[in-house]
């Protein structure tokens, strides 16, 4: 029965404890009338107060994704470029939102035992969209994960979890970086380089500011890819620059960009980095997300720029 309510570990065990003693007063201390009655009281109230935490703390609040694998559906899937596809599974009812704070992300797993495969993806969907969740994936010729995902028809199942990570936005400019000191680092202004589908955690966040009026937080993003057809969600992040200048821009570099590419050619640069992105300050912090031979390179930049490490978070 708990377990179908999709607690979290820590609830779950209480529930289970406090049944146990619903069932103990009542089964060996039937000669204490008011005693007995006074414990099963007792014990009901607190059984309702863990049901109403476990629907605070799981997702809206059941149905959504739990610290526990589960198995989701696949309902949707759309290939959004020659190797890139969108993925919708369905969530356990649909009024269900995802349970996952902005930043974080969730893990994807199949198989059984030492075959098992796990990666980590960040979703394009947030908690307010109910019922499912959208991931978009890039499908290497060698990946594991993306080609199980690719091949996937509708109605197979994956399993998931989460909220996995470290770091999530509180919202109006205040990043809560787990292990870190502080750990709270509140910010007016916000850069971000992604490459390929190290774009998905920035979009959350991007999204999370832009909705809402009273987010006055900046954001400046250096988003890197091959060509130009492998720019991802350009509709959105081109959409969002024109209706909110004010607090979104983004600046777009290629590889192998086409003659006449109007952004910047090659890979992010120190220079790059200093002309669009907001400099070294208590008031601003840089993500990264990325391919990792990518993200060294890019640490080594902010270094080069005088960054310090809580200046900045990598994905």
């Amino acid at each position: 029965f708990w377990e179908r309510l999709n607690l979290d570990q820590s609830l779950n065990s209480i529930a289970k404890m406090l049944s146990a003693l619903l069932l103990l007063t009542t089964t060996t201390i039937m000669g204490v009338e008011v005693t007995t009655n006074v414990l099963i009281a007792s014990a009901v109230v607190l059984v309702a107060s863990v049901l109403f935490l476990g629907r605070k703390s799981s997702g809206s609040k059941i149905g959504g994704l739990t610290v526990r694998y589960q198995r989701f559906p696949l309902i949707e899937k759309e290939q959004l470029s020659h190797n890139v596809f969108r993925f919708r599974f369905k969530l356990h009812r649909d009024d269900a939102e995802m349970g996952l704070p902005t930043g974080r992300h969730v893990l994807l797993r199949f198989g059984e035992g030492k075959d098992a495969v796990s990666r980590p993806y960040t979703p394009v969907t947030s908690n307010d969209e109910k019922g499912y969740f959208d991931l978009v994936v890039k499908v290497y010729p060698q990946g594991k994960m993306s080609q199980h995902l690719k091949a996937m028809k509708i109605g197979d199942t994956i399993e998931a979890r989460g909220p996995q990570g470290t770091m999530t936005y509180q919202g109006k400019g205040a990043f809560h970086v787990r292990r870190r000191d502080p750990e709270v680092r509140r910010v007016r202004r916000v850069g971000m380089i992604a490459g390929g589908t190290g774009i998905t955690p920035m979009l959350q966040v991007v999204r999370e500011v832009l909705k809402r009026d009273d987010d006055k937080t900046q954001v400046s993003l250096i988003f890197a890819n091959v060509t130009e057809d492998d720019i991802l969600l350009r509709e959105e992040l081109d959409k969002a620059a024109a209706e909110h200048g004010d607090k979104f821009k983004v600046f777009y570099t290629l590889d192998r960009p086409g003659d006449d590419w109007p952004y910047g050619r090659g890979f992010v640069t120190a220079d790059m980095i200093k002309e669009h992105l907001p400099e070294p300050a208590d008031d601003s912090i840089i993500l990264l997300c990325g391919p990792k031979p990518m993200m060294n390179f890019m640490e080594k930049n902010l270094e080069t720029l005088r960054y310090e490490k809580n200046g900045y978070f990598v994905y």
